[in-house]
């Protein structure tokens, strides 16, 4: 998949240059999500240090690759620690070809100026995440990440988990109960949060059967 992913790249890459478009076109290469772990798959995916991956709010299964290609735009070999989302790629599209959002309200906001200089500031609150899904590898669950912290929500037991991803970026010591007032503002910021987006609750499956729940 990676040979394939390369080549295609390379396709690309190859007909914007053989046809003079290259510095009027902006290149991203991203991911949708973590891979899969290879501890529940036995595949080769392996996100670590981040803990776990696909359909799972840890870091394994959001924080994913962007690489963005300008050429006389975008200066080369520059990296940002700004945090960013995919949501961001709308207002930043309109942005750089001058059209207009379909609505004055957006989830994302635009990174371009990041793109020229990648130390700038991004003025954001916070970032969410909400999947009301269960996979074999995580359960529904909602996530904040707000500066170096970030709390996850499981749906399922009311479990919190707060990590310091500054100092773990394993997420491997939960301090949601060392710091209960952090914890407090950031559960109460989250479920505003879904409360203003009208995310959706998980239905409950009156069809559902405990014994076939391992098939």
């Amino acid at each position: 998949m990676l040979h394939s992913l390369d080549d295609s790249v390379a396709t690309v890459m190859n007909y914007l240059n053989g046809n003079n478009l290259a510095e009027d076109t902006l290149v991203i290469l991203l991911s949708d999500n973590g891979g899969l772990d290879k501890n529940d798959t036995g595949r080769p995916t392996d996100n670590a240090p981040l803990r776990n991956g696909k359909a799972t709010l840890y870091e394994g299964g959001i924080r994913i690759p962007f690489i963005a290609s300008w050429p006389g735009q975008i200066k080369p070999n520059q990296t940002s620690d700004t945090l960013i989302s995919t949501v961001d790629l709308l207002p930043t599209f309109a942005q750089i070809s001058g059209a207009k959002t379909p609505t004055s309200t957006l989830d994302g906001v635009d990174i371009s100026h990041l793109f020229f200089e990648p130390t700038a500031t991004l003025h954001r609150n916070a970032l969410y995440w909400h999947y009301p899904h269960y996979h074999r590898q995580g359960q529904p669950s909602g996530a904040i990440r707000d500066g170096d912290f970030k709390l996850i929500e499981f749906f399922n037991d009311q479990k919190i988990e707060v990590y310091n991803l500054k100092n773990d970026i394993g997420e491997q010591h939960n301090i949601a109960h060392l710091q209960p007032e952090l914890t407090a503002s950031l559960l109460s910021k989250l479920r505003q949060w879904r409360l203003e987006v009208g995310a959706q609750t998980m239905p409950l499956n009156k069809n559902y059967d405990p014994n076939k729940a391992s098939w």
